[in-house]
Protein backbone atom coordinates (compact mmCIF):
# COMPACT_ATOMS: atom_id res chain seq x y z
CA UNK A 1 0.00 0.00 0.00
CA UNK A 2 2.73 1.93 0.80
CA UNK A 3 4.64 1.62 -2.29
CA UNK A 4 1.93 2.52 -4.69
CA UNK A 5 1.38 5.83 -2.93
CA UNK A 6 5.08 6.59 -2.67
CA UNK A 7 5.12 6.11 -6.38
CA UNK A 8 2.11 8.28 -6.90
CA UNK A 9 4.12 11.13 -4.94
CA UNK A 10 6.84 10.52 -6.86
CA UNK A 11 4.55 10.92 -10.39
CA UNK A 12 3.11 13.94 -8.71
CA UNK A 13 6.03 15.64 -7.88
CA UNK A 14 7.73 14.76 -11.50
CA UNK A 15 5.16 16.58 -12.47
CA UNK A 16 5.34 19.71 -10.43
CA UNK A 17 8.54 19.91 -11.40
CA UNK A 18 8.35 18.96 -15.02
CA UNK A 19 5.89 22.46 -14.70
CA UNK A 20 8.27 24.71 -13.15
CA UNK A 21 11.08 23.88 -15.36
CA UNK A 22 8.82 24.36 -18.70
CA UNK A 23 7.21 27.69 -17.29
CA UNK A 24 10.65 28.84 -16.08
CA UNK A 25 12.04 28.42 -19.50
CA UNK A 26 8.87 29.82 -21.64
CA UNK A 27 9.49 32.85 -19.23
CA UNK A 28 13.39 33.45 -19.68
CA UNK A 29 12.92 32.53 -23.81
CA UNK A 30 9.88 35.12 -24.11
CA UNK A 31 12.49 37.87 -21.57
CA UNK A 32 15.45 37.20 -23.41
CA UNK A 33 13.20 37.64 -26.83
CA UNK A 34 11.83 41.17 -25.79
CA UNK A 35 15.44 41.88 -24.48
CA UNK A 36 17.18 41.57 -27.92
CA UNK A 37 14.35 42.95 -29.57
CA UNK A 38 14.80 45.94 -27.06
CA UNK A 39 18.47 45.73 -28.44
CA UNK A 40 17.75 45.71 -32.24
CA UNK A 41 15.56 48.91 -31.63
CA UNK A 42 17.93 50.64 -29.77
CA UNK A 43 21.06 49.81 -32.23
CA UNK A 44 18.85 50.65 -35.30
CA UNK A 45 18.07 54.26 -33.49
CA UNK A 46 21.91 54.13 -32.75
CA UNK A 47 22.87 53.40 -36.12
CA UNK A 48 20.61 56.01 -37.45
CA UNK A 49 21.95 58.69 -35.57
CA UNK A 50 25.38 57.92 -36.24
CA UNK A 51 24.18 57.41 -40.19
CA UNK A 52 23.03 61.59 -39.98
CA UNK A 53 26.39 62.13 -37.73
CA UNK A 54 28.47 60.71 -40.55
CA UNK A 55 26.04 62.10 -43.12
CA UNK A 56 26.80 65.59 -41.40
CA UNK A 57 30.31 65.07 -41.31
CA UNK A 58 30.30 64.39 -45.17
CA UNK A 59 28.46 67.21 -46.36
CA UNK A 60 31.00 69.51 -44.29
CA UNK A 61 33.99 67.58 -46.24
CA UNK A 62 32.28 67.58 -49.42
CA UNK A 63 32.11 71.49 -48.66
CA UNK A 64 35.60 71.60 -48.08
CA UNK A 65 36.30 69.38 -51.02
CA UNK A 66 34.52 72.27 -53.01
CA UNK A 67 36.03 75.02 -51.99
CA UNK A 68 39.94 73.80 -51.89
CA UNK A 69 39.29 72.56 -55.66
CA UNK A 70 37.87 76.49 -56.12
CA UNK A 71 41.13 77.86 -54.96
CA UNK A 72 43.44 75.53 -57.09
CA UNK A 73 41.07 76.50 -60.35
CA UNK A 74 41.58 80.74 -58.42
CA UNK A 75 45.44 79.51 -58.44
CA UNK A 76 45.48 78.42 -62.13
CA UNK A 77 43.64 81.37 -63.39
CA UNK A 78 45.98 83.01 -61.49
CA UNK A 79 49.01 81.64 -63.44
CA UNK A 80 47.53 82.19 -66.58
CA UNK A 81 47.27 86.10 -65.73
CA UNK A 82 50.88 85.63 -65.39
CA UNK A 83 52.28 83.76 -68.65
CA UNK A 84 53.51 85.86 -71.17
CA UNK A 85 52.00 85.00 -74.83
CA UNK A 86 53.75 86.23 -77.79
CA UNK A 87 51.05 87.13 -80.68
CA UNK A 88 52.25 84.05 -83.15
CA UNK A 89 51.36 81.77 -79.65
CA UNK A 90 54.78 80.19 -80.42
CA UNK A 91 56.62 81.75 -77.59
CA UNK A 92 55.51 81.77 -73.61
CA UNK A 93 57.19 83.75 -70.79
CA UNK A 94 55.91 81.63 -67.55
CA UNK A 95 59.16 83.29 -65.05
CA UNK A 96 56.53 84.80 -63.20
CA UNK A 97 54.33 81.97 -62.70
CA UNK A 98 56.82 79.32 -61.78
CA UNK A 99 55.97 79.06 -57.95
CA UNK A 100 51.87 79.73 -58.76
CA UNK A 101 50.50 76.53 -58.56
CA UNK A 102 52.97 75.35 -55.93
CA UNK A 103 51.62 73.13 -53.44
CA UNK A 104 52.45 69.92 -51.70
CA UNK A 105 49.71 67.70 -53.32
CA UNK A 106 51.55 68.10 -56.64
CA UNK A 107 53.89 66.42 -58.49
CA UNK A 108 54.18 69.58 -60.25
CA UNK A 109 52.51 71.53 -63.80
CA UNK A 110 53.35 71.80 -67.00
CA UNK A 111 52.11 73.90 -69.67
CA UNK A 112 51.41 72.44 -73.51
CA UNK A 113 51.51 74.28 -76.62
CA UNK A 114 48.86 73.04 -79.54
CA UNK A 115 51.11 70.99 -80.58
CA UNK A 116 50.83 69.03 -78.07
CA UNK A 117 54.45 70.19 -76.91
CA UNK A 118 55.79 70.78 -73.37
CA UNK A 119 57.00 75.11 -73.05
CA UNK A 120 57.01 75.38 -69.58
CA UNK A 121 57.17 72.64 -66.50
CA UNK A 122 57.61 73.14 -63.07
CA UNK A 123 58.98 69.95 -60.41
CA UNK A 124 57.85 67.41 -63.03
CA UNK A 125 60.06 64.41 -62.28
CA UNK A 126 62.35 63.29 -65.28
CA UNK A 127 61.61 59.28 -64.10
CA UNK A 128 57.77 59.67 -64.66
CA UNK A 129 56.73 56.57 -67.47
CA UNK A 130 53.88 57.50 -69.31
CA UNK A 131 53.06 61.03 -67.91
CA UNK A 132 51.25 62.15 -71.12
CA UNK A 133 48.72 59.19 -70.47
CA UNK A 134 45.29 60.92 -71.41
CA UNK A 135 46.52 64.15 -72.19
CA UNK A 136 45.69 64.41 -75.90
CA UNK A 137 41.85 63.14 -75.45
CA UNK A 138 41.76 66.55 -73.30
CA UNK A 139 43.75 68.55 -75.82
CA UNK A 140 41.26 67.27 -78.38
CA UNK A 141 38.58 69.43 -76.59
CA UNK A 142 37.76 72.87 -76.85
CA UNK A 143 36.00 73.03 -73.62
CA UNK A 144 36.98 76.22 -72.04
CA UNK A 145 36.16 75.19 -68.63
CA UNK A 146 38.61 73.14 -66.07
CA UNK A 147 38.66 69.14 -67.34
CA UNK A 148 39.70 66.27 -64.58
CA UNK A 149 41.04 63.16 -65.83
CA UNK A 150 40.88 59.97 -64.22
CA UNK A 151 42.81 58.33 -61.95
CA UNK A 152 45.92 56.27 -63.28
CA UNK A 153 49.11 55.04 -61.69
CA UNK A 154 52.57 56.49 -62.32
CA UNK A 155 55.70 54.37 -62.12
CA UNK A 156 58.19 56.15 -60.17
CA UNK A 157 62.08 54.46 -60.81
CA UNK A 158 63.44 56.94 -58.12
CA UNK A 159 62.74 57.34 -54.88
CA UNK A 160 60.81 54.76 -52.08
CA UNK A 161 57.34 55.41 -54.59
CA UNK A 162 56.22 52.82 -56.68
CA UNK A 163 53.05 53.13 -58.40
CA UNK A 164 51.54 56.21 -57.21
CA UNK A 165 48.16 56.80 -57.82
CA UNK A 166 47.75 60.66 -59.61
CA UNK A 167 44.94 62.57 -61.65
CA UNK A 168 45.22 65.55 -63.78
CA UNK A 169 43.53 68.94 -64.26
CA UNK A 170 43.46 70.60 -67.32
CA UNK A 171 42.33 74.51 -68.24
CA UNK A 172 43.10 76.01 -71.64
CA UNK A 173 43.51 79.95 -72.03
CA UNK A 174 42.01 80.81 -75.08
CA UNK A 175 41.92 84.58 -76.65
CA UNK A 176 39.59 87.25 -76.98
CA UNK A 177 38.78 85.34 -80.53
CA UNK A 178 38.08 82.02 -78.37
CA UNK A 179 41.30 80.63 -79.57
CA UNK A 180 42.70 77.75 -77.52
CA UNK A 181 46.62 78.99 -77.17
CA UNK A 182 47.85 76.49 -74.27
CA UNK A 183 46.42 74.46 -71.78
CA UNK A 184 48.12 73.91 -68.05
CA UNK A 185 48.35 70.46 -66.85
CA UNK A 186 48.20 69.86 -62.75
CA UNK A 187 49.75 66.89 -61.67
CA UNK A 188 47.89 65.72 -58.87
CA UNK A 189 49.36 62.99 -55.69
CA UNK A 190 45.88 61.70 -55.20
CA UNK A 191 47.30 60.08 -51.91
CA UNK A 192 48.14 63.35 -50.50
CA UNK A 193 45.32 65.08 -51.83
CA UNK A 194 42.88 62.39 -49.79
CA UNK A 195 45.42 62.73 -46.77
CA UNK A 196 45.12 66.41 -46.80
CA UNK A 197 41.18 66.99 -47.79
CA UNK A 198 39.65 63.95 -46.61
CA UNK A 199 41.35 62.20 -43.68
CA UNK A 200 40.59 63.43 -40.47
CA UNK A 201 41.82 62.35 -36.82
CA UNK A 202 37.86 62.92 -35.60
CA UNK A 203 36.79 60.14 -37.84
CA UNK A 204 35.30 57.08 -35.81
CA UNK A 205 38.10 54.12 -35.75
CA UNK A 206 38.18 52.09 -38.55
CA UNK A 207 36.15 54.52 -41.02
CA UNK A 208 37.54 55.03 -44.65
CA UNK A 209 36.87 57.42 -47.56
CA UNK A 210 35.36 56.05 -50.77
CA UNK A 211 35.51 58.45 -53.56
CA UNK A 212 33.54 58.24 -57.09
CA UNK A 213 33.48 60.81 -59.83
CA UNK A 214 30.11 61.59 -61.42
CA UNK A 215 31.15 59.27 -64.32
CA UNK A 216 31.08 56.08 -61.87
CA UNK A 217 35.10 55.75 -62.04
CA UNK A 218 36.83 55.10 -58.41
CA UNK A 219 39.14 57.78 -57.26
CA UNK A 220 39.67 56.77 -54.31
CA UNK A 221 39.12 53.61 -51.94
CA UNK A 222 41.14 51.53 -49.37
CA UNK A 223 41.49 49.07 -51.84
CA UNK A 224 43.87 50.30 -54.08
CA UNK A 225 43.19 47.51 -56.68
CA UNK A 226 39.77 49.56 -57.30
CA UNK A 227 41.23 52.71 -57.98
CA UNK A 228 40.78 53.90 -61.36
CA UNK A 229 38.16 50.97 -62.13
CA UNK A 230 34.47 52.07 -63.18
CA UNK A 231 31.74 50.80 -60.70
CA UNK A 232 30.39 49.18 -64.17
CA UNK A 233 33.52 47.16 -64.72
CA UNK A 234 33.31 43.45 -63.91
CA UNK A 235 36.27 43.41 -61.84
CA UNK A 236 34.16 45.82 -59.25
CA UNK A 237 31.37 43.37 -60.07
CA UNK A 238 33.00 40.65 -59.15
CA UNK A 239 34.19 42.05 -55.83
CA UNK A 240 31.06 42.81 -55.08
CA UNK A 241 28.93 39.93 -56.11
CA UNK A 242 26.38 39.11 -53.63
CA UNK A 243 26.63 42.73 -51.80
CA UNK A 244 23.69 43.96 -53.93
CA UNK A 245 23.20 46.72 -50.76
CA UNK A 246 27.38 47.80 -51.29
CA UNK A 247 26.83 48.48 -54.70
CA UNK A 248 23.01 49.97 -54.48
CA UNK A 249 25.14 52.48 -52.64
CA UNK A 250 27.78 53.06 -55.22
CA UNK A 251 25.26 53.75 -57.62
CA UNK A 252 23.14 56.30 -55.86
CA UNK A 253 26.69 57.96 -54.83
CA UNK A 254 27.44 57.97 -58.92
CA UNK A 255 23.94 59.78 -59.51
CA UNK A 256 25.23 62.53 -56.79
CA UNK A 257 22.17 61.67 -54.13
CA UNK A 258 22.60 61.85 -50.72
CA UNK A 259 21.59 59.90 -47.69
CA UNK A 260 22.87 56.98 -45.45
CA UNK A 261 22.39 53.68 -45.37
CA UNK A 262 23.21 50.49 -42.97
CA UNK A 263 23.99 47.10 -44.87
CA UNK A 264 25.91 44.24 -44.11
CA UNK A 265 28.91 42.56 -46.03
CA UNK A 266 31.45 40.43 -45.86
CA UNK A 267 29.66 38.99 -42.69
CA UNK A 268 30.26 43.02 -40.90
CA UNK A 269 27.75 45.56 -40.59
CA UNK A 270 28.71 48.72 -41.96
CA UNK A 271 27.04 52.42 -41.58
CA UNK A 272 27.89 54.36 -44.94
CA UNK A 273 26.75 58.24 -45.78
CA UNK A 274 27.36 59.32 -49.36
CA UNK A 275 26.98 63.50 -50.47
CA UNK A 276 27.56 65.07 -53.54
CA UNK A 277 30.42 67.69 -53.96
CA UNK A 278 29.57 69.21 -56.91
CA UNK A 279 33.56 70.36 -58.29
CA UNK A 280 32.26 72.03 -61.60
CA UNK A 281 29.04 72.88 -63.22
CA UNK A 282 28.85 69.16 -64.85
CA UNK A 283 31.32 67.19 -63.07
CA UNK A 284 30.93 65.96 -59.19
CA UNK A 285 32.35 63.87 -56.70
CA UNK A 286 30.27 61.19 -54.87
CA UNK A 287 32.44 61.37 -51.16
CA UNK A 288 31.30 58.25 -49.27
CA UNK A 289 32.36 58.06 -45.01
CA UNK A 290 32.18 54.27 -44.75
CA UNK A 291 32.11 52.95 -40.98
CA UNK A 292 31.95 48.78 -39.49
CA UNK A 293 29.30 49.28 -37.05
CA UNK A 294 31.09 47.36 -34.29
CA UNK A 295 33.48 50.13 -33.84
CA UNK A 296 30.69 52.89 -33.32
CA UNK A 297 28.64 50.53 -31.54
CA UNK A 298 31.83 49.28 -29.65
CA UNK A 299 31.14 51.70 -26.51
CA UNK A 300 27.91 52.69 -26.00
CA UNK A 301 26.22 49.54 -27.31
CA UNK A 302 27.91 47.08 -25.40
CA UNK A 303 27.22 48.94 -22.35
CA UNK A 304 23.70 49.17 -23.07
CA UNK A 305 23.54 45.40 -23.97
CA UNK A 306 25.55 44.72 -20.79
CA UNK A 307 23.45 46.18 -18.49
CA UNK A 308 20.23 44.56 -20.08
CA UNK A 309 21.76 41.27 -20.00
CA UNK A 310 22.83 42.02 -16.34
CA UNK A 311 19.29 43.05 -15.47
CA UNK A 312 18.16 40.03 -17.37
CA UNK A 313 20.48 37.61 -15.60
CA UNK A 314 19.49 38.85 -12.40
CA UNK A 315 15.45 38.93 -12.83
CA UNK A 316 16.40 34.95 -13.88
CA UNK A 317 18.36 34.30 -10.89
CA UNK A 318 15.60 35.96 -8.79
CA UNK A 319 13.35 33.65 -10.40
CA UNK A 320 14.56 30.58 -10.52
CA UNK A 321 15.21 31.07 -6.61
CA UNK A 322 11.56 31.89 -5.98
CA UNK A 323 10.69 28.99 -8.04
CA UNK A 324 12.82 26.57 -6.48
CA UNK A 325 11.47 28.11 -2.58
CA UNK A 326 7.69 27.88 -3.78
CA UNK A 327 8.31 24.46 -5.45
CA UNK A 328 10.15 23.30 -1.92
CA UNK A 329 7.33 24.73 -0.11
CA UNK A 330 4.44 23.30 -2.08
CA UNK A 331 6.46 20.18 -2.23
CA UNK A 332 6.74 19.92 1.40
CA UNK A 333 2.71 20.96 2.40
CA UNK A 334 1.82 17.93 -0.34
CA UNK A 335 4.09 15.80 1.44
CA UNK A 336 2.49 16.54 4.93
CA UNK A 337 -0.70 16.38 3.32
CA UNK A 338 0.22 12.86 2.39
CA UNK A 339 1.16 12.24 5.69
CA UNK A 340 -2.22 13.04 7.36
CA UNK A 341 -4.17 11.21 4.51
CA UNK A 342 -1.27 8.15 5.46
CA UNK A 343 -2.36 8.82 9.23
CA UNK A 344 -6.09 8.81 8.58
CA UNK A 345 -5.69 5.78 6.20
CA UNK A 346 -4.05 3.91 9.21
CA UNK A 347 -6.20 5.41 11.72
CA UNK A 348 -9.06 4.00 9.97
CA UNK A 349 -7.77 1.08 9.70
CA UNK A 350 -6.75 0.30 13.27
CA UNK A 351 -10.12 1.72 13.87
CA UNK A 352 -11.59 -1.02 11.60
CA UNK A 353 -9.51 -3.72 13.22
CA UNK A 354 -10.61 -2.37 16.83
CA UNK A 355 -14.39 -2.59 15.81
CA UNK A 356 -13.58 -6.34 14.63
CA UNK A 357 -11.86 -7.31 18.07
CA UNK A 358 -15.03 -5.80 19.70
CA UNK A 359 -17.19 -7.87 18.19
CA UNK A 360 -14.89 -11.00 18.60
CA UNK A 361 -14.53 -10.24 21.89
CA UNK A 362 -17.83 -9.38 23.03
CA UNK A 363 -18.93 -12.61 21.19
CA UNK A 364 -16.36 -14.69 23.33
CA UNK A 365 -17.68 -12.78 26.60
CA UNK A 366 -21.06 -13.99 25.97
CA UNK A 367 -19.97 -17.45 24.73
CA UNK A 368 -18.49 -17.74 28.31
CA UNK A 369 -21.29 -16.21 30.18
CA UNK A 370 -23.46 -18.86 28.23
CA UNK A 371 -21.00 -21.12 29.08
CA UNK A 372 -20.52 -20.03 32.98
CA UNK A 373 -24.68 -20.18 33.23
CA UNK A 374 -24.72 -23.79 31.80
CA UNK A 375 -21.63 -24.51 34.27
CA UNK A 376 -24.05 -22.90 37.52
CA UNK A 377 -27.12 -24.54 36.09
CA UNK A 378 -24.99 -27.81 35.90
CA UNK A 379 -24.13 -27.24 39.83
CA UNK A 380 -27.31 -26.46 41.15
CA UNK A 381 -28.72 -29.39 39.01
CA UNK A 382 -25.86 -31.57 40.89
CA UNK A 383 -26.61 -30.69 44.33
CA UNK A 384 -30.07 -31.17 43.98
CA UNK A 385 -29.72 -34.62 42.63
CA UNK A 386 -27.07 -35.38 46.08
CA UNK A 387 -30.44 -33.45 48.09
CA UNK A 388 -32.42 -36.17 46.69
CA UNK A 389 -30.15 -39.62 47.29
CA UNK A 390 -29.80 -38.45 50.89
CA UNK A 391 -33.58 -38.29 51.28
CA UNK A 392 -33.90 -41.52 49.86
CA UNK A 393 -31.31 -43.04 51.61
CA UNK A 394 -33.04 -41.62 54.53
CA UNK A 395 -36.31 -43.00 54.08
CA UNK A 396 -34.90 -46.27 54.01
Amino acid sequence: MKESNNSSNKIIDSIIIGSFVFFTIIFLLLSWFLIQRNNNNFLDKYNKYFGQVGLNYDNQVSLEVKNDFKDVFHNVDHFFENVSFSVSSTDFDCSNSINALGDEEFYGWYLVDNSNNIVCESSVPNDVINLRQFDENFFLKVDQNFLISKVFSLEIEAGNAKNVNVFKIYKSYFDDKKNKQATVVLLVDLDTFILTHLKDNSLWFGSEFFVLDSKGDIFWTVDKDLIGKNIEDDYVKKVYVGFGDALNILQKARIGKIGFQTYEFRGDTYITSYTKSQILPDYYWGILVNTPAKYIQSDVFANYTQGSNTFFYFVAFLLIVFLLSLYFVFRKNIFLHFQINETKKEMIEETKKFKITEVKLNKTVEELELLNSNMVNRELKMIELKEEIKKIKGNK
